[in-house]
């Protein structure tokens, strides 16, 4: 959209214009079949009229074909003319397959910029191909620091889905 901000929480305002970015990385992969996985990527370079580095550690551990568990942070430094700026997300995800109908993926993040936690949990049964059922909850928190700096529900949301195939 015109005139959006991407890193306005930041406090950098970006001024409107056309932009290419000139970046260099590197990352490095361990075997992404293997119980214990681990990658890691760094990139530097132009962001819009500023800088960004960006390092992304993951690791991932699957003990077998039902259970996968990760993590992964990100850190990213913004050099802008008169302002510089860090954010950090942690993610850490889950994915059960109970057997060939259920399973169930957690997602829970939470970033330093807007303080919060958000968790999404989806559980889904499956019916057969193209045929599938969802339950899922949101629910986040955000760091109370005027009482005594913990984390406090703002909102939980519940919803279910369902997706049917028709095949003819």
């Amino acid at each position: 959209l015109e005139g959006e901000q991407p890193l306005d929480d930041l406090g950098i305002i970006i001024p409107a214009g056309e932009y290419s970015f000139e970046r260099v990385g590197s990352f490095i992969r361990s075997a992404g079949y293997r119980k214990w996985s681990f990658e890691l990527r760094i990139e530097d370079g132009g962001f819009f009229n500023g800088d960004r580095f960006q390092v992304r550690p993951e690791i991932e551990w699957t003990p077998n074909e039902h259970f996968n568990l990760s993590f992964r942070y990100d850190h990213n430094k913004y050099d802008f003319p008169g302002v510089s700026a860090i954010t950090r997300q942690m993610t850490l995800e889950s994915e059960i397959s109970f057997n060939s109908h259920w399973s169930l993926v957690t997602l829970a993040q939470y970033d330093n910029i807007s303080d919060d936690i958000g968790v999404n949990a989806r559980l889904r049964y499956n019916l057969s191909a193209g045929q599938d059922l969802w339950f899922v909850i949101n629910h986040n928190m955000s760091r109370d620091i005027s009482v005594d700096d913990r984390f406090r529900s703002t909102q939980s949301v519940a919803a279910a889905k369902i997706r049917y195939t028709f095949r003819y």
